[in-house]
């Protein structure tokens, strides 16, 4: 299943932050794969769900995230 999403969901990836675009479901025995445009270098790539991080929206009550060390912070 793939689910488009309108909007977008600003997100911290491992390559830094950016735009959630689509979120990919291969079924039970895989991970969610997130589709993101990332703002630093423009790149649309793709991540584990393992390796994504929703960015602080006090509003929708999401905190801000706590990234690990290798994660590239911008």
């Amino acid at each position: 299943m793939i689910l488009q999403l309108s909007p977008t969901i600003p997100v911290y990836a491992k390559l830094g932050r950016g735009r959630a675009l689509m979120v990919i479901d291969y079924g039970m025995d895989v991970n969610t794969y997130w589709v993101v445009a990332l703002s630093n270098t423009g790149e649309v790539k793709h991540f584990d769900s393992n390796h994504i991080r929703l960015e602080e929206n006090y509003t929708y009550g999401t905190m801000k995230a706590i990234l690990p060390d290798d994660w590239v912070k911008d």
